[in-house]
Order: C-alpha cells, then structure tokens, then sequence
C-alpha cells in the first residue's frame, strides 16, 4: 500500500541520491480506468501523442535531474499514474525493479549550525556528487531538528549533522580521496554509527514535529523546495530569511539532492508570519526554476502556490488527459489537474 500510494506522489526518499525517484523503478503499472476496467501500463512504451505533450515536454526538460518537478513527468505509458495523485486512474498493481543488497557503512560528520555558517556544509554538498552509487543517501539533521530526537539518539548538541550513507567495499577509498580531503570538516568530525540508530535519529524528527503541532492544534507549516546543485547556497541563503522571522524552525532532509525540508515550530498566532515567508520563498523557487514540492505531492493545501508554476502548455495538457481518462471528473476532482482552467 505504501509503494502504490508513493507511485500517485511520486514519492521521493533518501537514496534517490543514488539510485533516482520512484518512477525509475517502476516497470509496469496496472490500473482501474474510468469504467472500472483494469488496464496494464508500461515504462518501455511510450505515451500515447496528445495535443499540446510536445511543448510539456520541452518545459519538462529543466527539471529533468530532479526527483518531481512542478508537474508529472510524461514520457512513458506508466507516467500517467505517477505524480498525477490519482487524477487519471486507481493504482492497484505494480512491478520493480530492485536493486543488490550491498553492505553500507554509515557516518555522520558534525558541521556548525547552517544559519550561522553553511560553508563546510556547501563543501560536502559539492563533493559528494560526483559520487552517487558510492554515496547512496547524504542526509541532513540541523540543530534545530536534533531537538526532535529523544536525548538518547542526539548527536552533536547544537550542531548540524550530515549523515552519509556509504557502500562499503568503497568506503577506504571514498574516505580517503573524499572525506579526508574536505578544508573545512576536521577529520575528527566525522564518525561512524550504527544503521539502526541513523534510522532511528531521521525517523524521530519528522515523528516529532507531527506531535508538537498535534499538541498545539495547528497543520504543519513547512516545505520541501528542490533546486539545483549549484543553486543551493540561494536556497540556504533562503531558509535564513525564514529562521530569522523569531518563529522557531528546523531544517532537515535530502541534502545530497539540494532537496531539504524547512519547517516552521509555531504556534496559531505566528501564522500569518509563516504565510508571508512562504509566499517570498516560492516567489523566489519560480525565479530559480526550482521545484516548490519535490517528493509529497500537491493535495489541495499547497495547490494556491503551484498555479503559478503551470503555464498554458501544463494546463492545456491537464485538461485533455483529464478529458480522455477521466471525462466524469471522478478521480480527485480537485486536485491540480481539474482545478486549472481549459
């Protein structure tokens, strides 16, 4: 159930930095059609032409290296149920490709906190790309976030951590040409942990934030914007715009991917505050040509910002896909699909 619902987001993870989004595994797809009719999808055929898929693809084409882009992704027969969060059909079925079981050796380096000096973070970022299937996932838990994590699991108080997770028959040589190389992250920064307590520090966080904002009966403010490797000290530069608002916030997530999560820890009356920032943050994601949501989808919450994002070539696609598979408007009609006019 996981994975089928993954597919109607395209969701994302952590080891897309080796290994791609979710859409990259995915060989076929079964489905129900608008009639109820089960039809069968597959990734080695591509999709059916269709009026205006030319001009999509060729605004697609920028986005090609990031996990989601603003809009689906629609080249093969299996792309119309990826990202499209069930616009089109009800997943029922799919297949994977998978990958070999390789032992990993896990590390996590200890940096300063991002929002008073994100160089040594910028210098991991940079050396690490050229490294994907090496690296499988680098992640990042800021200060802010390790607050989250019970008082057991912490690591480096009131310091950032950047975890990597790393093959290990390659791990000598990648410490050595790699992380031993770094000018600013001592060596004696970088330690080793144990795969089950990396699990457990980057699952607390996320766990923690849901039950602070359950607590003080407010949704969750946050975002996951996606920019490009060598657009990442704007989106840092960014996010300090938003830590310095007064309201409490936390950055975590795919930074190996330039793809991080920037949460807001507040209360009801900080609101309006929150709203304004985020406004300026995807004013400035359009202008970067980023991705304003790059791995959970679009729902109805985030749907104001993302308008901007779809252009007559997006929505002209929308409309006429939403025509020859969902001509009664039965699979989610609100979502992004059918909200934009024809």
């Amino acid at each position: 159930a996981l994975l089928l619902a993954g597919i109607a987001t395209s969701c994302t993870g952590e080891r897309c930095f080796a290994f791609g989004n979710l859409r990259r595994q995915v060989t076929q797809i079964r489905y129900l059609d608008q009639q109820a009719e089960e039809r069968l999808l597959r990734s080695d055929r591509p999709i059916a032409p269709a009026p205006g898929l030319e001009e999509y693809a060729r605004d697609f084409a920028p986005f090609a290296d990031f996990k989601n882009a603003p809009f689906p992704r629609l080249e093969t027969e299996t792309d119309l149920m990826i990202g499209t969060e069930g616009q089109l059909g009800v997943v029922v079925e799919a297949d994977f490709e998978t990958q070999p079981l390789t032992p990993l050796t896990y590390v996590f380096l200890l940096l300063p906190r991002w929002e008073e000096a994100y160089e040594p973070h910028l210098e991991v970022h940079a050396a690490v790309q050229d490294h994907r299937g090496t690296v499988l996932a680098c992640e990042m838990v800021d200060s802010g976030g390790m607050r989250f994590v019970p008082s057991e699991l912490r690591l480096g108080e009131g310091r950032d951590v950047i975890f990597l997770e790393i093959r290990s028959d390659r791990f000598e040589e990648f410490f050595s040409n790699v992380l031993d190389r770094l000018k600013t992250v001592r060596t004696e920064s970088i330690f080793e942990i144990a795969e089950a307590k990396y699990h457990a520090v980057r699952k607390a966080v996320p766990r923690g934030i849901f039950e602070a904002n359950t607590r003080r009966q407010v949704s969750k403010q946050g975002t996951d914007v996606q920019v490009a490797p060598h657009q990442l000290e704007l989106l840092l530069k960014k996010y300090r715009e938003g830590a310095r608002t007064g309201i409490d916030s936390l950055l975590f997530g795919h930074f190996g991917d330039a793809h991080l999560h920037f949460n807001f820890n507040l209360t009801a009356d900080q609101l309006p505050e929150c709203d304004r920032f985020f406004k300026s943050l995807y004013d400035s994601t359009h202008e970067w040509h980023g991705s304003p949501f790059a791995e959970h989808g679009i729902g109805l919450l985030k749907q104001p910002y993302i308008q901007r994002f779809h252009g007559p070539n997006q929505r002209r696609v929308f409309s006429e896909f939403k025509r020859t598979h969902d001509a009664k408007n039965q699979f989610f009609p609100g979502g992004f699909m059918s909200s934009n006019p024809n």
